[in-house]
Formats: structure tokens, C-alpha cells, sequence
């Protein structure tokens, strides 16, 4: 029996009553520079240009200063150990609508999306903490990219000569145009998609006892690293071919070092040259 309905437009509820951790279905994120007076908890949406599993921490675990995951990833974890195999695998659909930011009403697509769902993953804080490290990780290649991009496009428009004896330097709004044009940040991002779901499924595999004491990382979150370091040196070769069409000249050469050359991935651990010295000292110390 329903005694009593409450009929909203929305979110329209009253501003003391918090809507995060409470509705079963949603994640949210908490936005810093939140207005005052304002709930400072966004929900988790989608959005034209980003996929959903690009925020796949939100959903697999809650950061207490960053993001609350959907109750019902805490129900589905609680009863795991009495009514759910822990070793099959499961998957998480996500679907919703996408809207436009200026206009809230206008629907501009609708989406959806399948994730892989570890169940070991739900349950262990630690490697939901991999799960946010690793794209984190993938933020900055996407970071080291557009300082890439921004020095091939100074490279073409700093002039060359000097003008009272000084170089003159060139227009930050030109150098960020032809950057954004040189630049595909989709083929990034859809080049790691299904290395995200394999990550996902080998650090449930390795489990929370794979974590190394010295760097915090999994093996599978290394695997990961250079995954997203493999995909940044191909979309900055694929910008350099760019940059030789508009400039007319000759493209860098696609081998490993020219578009490394232009990235800045100091954020991005070398998990190879990392291994390449423990291997070097276990020799030597051998």
C-alpha cells in the first residue's frame, strides 16, 4: 500500500535533503568549485566527449573526497561471499541520455555502455585505488599529447627571423588552434578502451596481494602504463603526419624516439626502463 507520493520535477527535492549515496542506481562525483549554496555532488552522466569508462572509478569504488559509488555496487559486494561466485565474470551496463549543457531540457543522444564487473575489485578498497591510478595515468598521456601538439605547432608559427634583435614569439591562441587541429584526442582514448576492460579483469586476477610495497602499483597496472604510453607515441606520430601536411614539410620520422621527442610523459612511469635496471642490478648483485 502507498501511503503517501511526492511528485518532483527532477532533482527538484529540497536543499537539505542529500540525493548522493541515496538513490541505488547512481554514482556521483564532487565538484570542487562548487557555487555556495550549492550541493557541491554532481551525479555521474554521460557526456558527448568522454566515455563513461573513462570515470570507472566512480563506479567501482567510493573516494570519500572525490566520488561516491551507486549503493547497490554495496549490496552486490556485501552478498558476494553467500550468494555470488566471486570468480565469474560479470558485467556492468550503463545507459543514459546526454544533454545539452546550456539547454538541460534538449537531449542531444542517448548511450550506453558494458564494463567488465570483478566482484574482487567491489570489495577491495586497494584495487579500486589501481582502478583510479590508472586513469589518472591516462589523463596525463592525454596531458603529455597536447604539449606535444603545442610544440609542433610553435615550431611553425615562431618566425624565424628577429625583429630588433629579438625572436618574436608566437600567438598563444594560433599555437593553441593548430595544436587542436593537428591533434585527435579520440583516437587516444578509442585506442585504449578494450586495454582498459583487460586491465580491469587482471587486477581482479592478481588480486590485492600483487601490489609491490616499493611503487604502489600492480604488474597489471604497469602493463597498463605502457599500454597508455604506447598509445600516446602513435596519436603523436599520427599528429607529426599532420604537422608535415599543413607545414608541406618532410614528416618526422615514425620510429620511437621522434614523437617521444615531443612528449612530455614525465608523469608517466617508464615501467620498462624500471625493469630493464632491476634486471641489470639482479645481474650484477647474481
Amino acid at each position: 500500500m502507498v501511503r503517501h507520493v511526492a511528485v518532483l520535477k527532477g532533482e527538484s527535492v529540497s536543499d537539505s535533503f542529500a540525493l548522493q549515496g541515496k538513490d541505488s542506481m547512481m554514482a556521483w562525483q564532487l565538484l570542487r568549485n562548487a557555487k555556495s549554496r550549492t550541493n557541491p555532488w554532481l551525479p555521474l552522466g554521460f557526456r558527448e566527449e568522454r566515455a563513461v569508462w573513462r570515470d570507472a572509478h566512480s563506479l567501482f569504488g567510493s573516494f570519500e573526497d572525490r566520488s561516491i559509488r551507486p549503493p547497490i555496487l554495496d549490496w552486490i559486494g556485501d552478498v558476494t561471499d553467500d550468494a555470488l561466485d566471486e570468480t565469474h565474470r560479470y558485467a556492468m551496463d550503463v545507459a543514459g541520455l546526454c544533454t545539452d549543457p546550456r539547454k538541460p531540457a534538449k537531449v542531444v543522444s542517448w548511450h550506453a555502455e558494458s564494463l567488465p564487473l570483478p566482484l574482487t575489485i567491489l570489495k577491495q578498497p586497494a584495487l579500486c585505488a589501481q582502478v583510479k591510478k590508472a586513469l589518472e595515468m591516462a589523463e596525463n598521456g592525454e596531458r603529455a599529447l597536447g604539449f606535444g601538439a603545442e610544440r609542433l605547432a610553435e615550431r611553425f608559427l615562431t618566425p624565424q627571423d628577429r625583429v630588433g634583435g629579438e625572436k618574436r614569439d608566437p600567438d598563444r591562441k594560433a599555437v593553441s588552434r593548430l595544436a587542436d587541429s593537428l591533434l585527435r584526442l579520440q583516437q587516444y582514448w578509442a585506442a585504449l578502451q578494450v586495454e582498459f576492460q583487460r586491465f580491469v579483469v587482471d587486477l581482479a586476477a592478481l588480486g590485492r596481494e600483487s601490489i609491490d610495497d616499493d611503487t604502489g602499483r600492480t604488474p597489471a597496472l604497469d602493463v597498463w602504463i605502457r599500454q597508455c604510453r604506447l598509445s600516446a607515441r602513435q596519436s603523436m606520430d599520427l599528429a607529426c603526419r599532420r604537422w608535415a601536411m599543413v607545414t608541406g614539410a618532410s614528416a618526422p620520422s615514425r620510429t620511437r624516439s621522434a614523437p617521444s621527442s615531443l612528449l612530455s610523459t614525465k608523469k608517466l612511469p617508464d615501467t620498462e626502463a624500471n625493469q630493464e635496471v632491476a634486471e641489470n642490478d639482479a645481474a650484477i648483485a647474481g
